[in-house]
């Protein structure tokens, strides 16, 4: 293992951090930390070899509604883990569009 990286089992679940309302930005300009917000749903995905699952930020299974993206990311060969992302359903500019996601279930 590279560094200081101690090796852990892979854990069944994972409690995401969410974003918090502040009155503003930091005051140090080196503290900001920011990502761009997709209109979506927050998916985490838990890989642990062969086996993928799909979860809400809340922890509830979602395998059921995102059957096409469980197989798709199977397909792409990644290591055990978890991985954060967005699931988004853009326009035909490319833009997110929320309510098109919704409709799409």
């Amino acid at each position: 293992m590279p560094g200081n990286a101690l090796e852990a089992d892979l854990p069944h679940a994972l409690k995401p951090q969410l974003a918090t309302l502040v009155d503003g930005p930091p005051n140090d300009p080196a503290e900001w930390t920011y990502e761009i917000k997709f209109d979506g749903y927050r998916i985490l995905t838990r890989i642990d070899g062969e086996k993928v699952q799909l979860f809400t930020r809340n922890g509830n299974d979602w395998f059921h509604k995102l059957t096409h993206i469980l197989k798709a990311i199977g397909a792409m060969g990644f290591k055990s883990g978890w991985f954060d992302g967005e699931v988004v359903v853009p326009d035909e500019k490319g833009i997110p569009d929320f309510q098109a996601l919704q409709n799409a279930f």
